[in-house]
């Protein structure tokens, strides 16, 4: 799914970036990390450039980050 929105969506539409975010948790859940990671990374860029700094989605994103990096023990970043 998440391949498909990607050709039809725009890369900043909220269903786009929802689908992103749920295929993190399958990474995760499979300890795939670092893919999860880039996605992540991405999914915050694109909250950061198109939501308020106060946006639910948008700090849902960032803090889900924060937490895989301190799973992946990245501290700097997650700082």
């Amino acid at each position: 799914m998440v391949a498909i929105r990607k050709r039809t969506l725009a890369d900043k539409d909220y269903s786009q970036l929802a689908s992103e975010h749920e295929l993190t948790s399958t990474y995760l859940d499979n300890r795939q990390i670092k893919e999860a990671i880039k996605i992540f990374e991405h999914v915050v860029a694109v909250r950061k450039r198109t939501l308020a700094d106060k946006d639910h989605s948008r700090l849902t994103s960032e803090h889900e980050l924060v937490r895989v990096y301190l799973d992946d023990e990245i501290v700097e970043e997650a700082i």
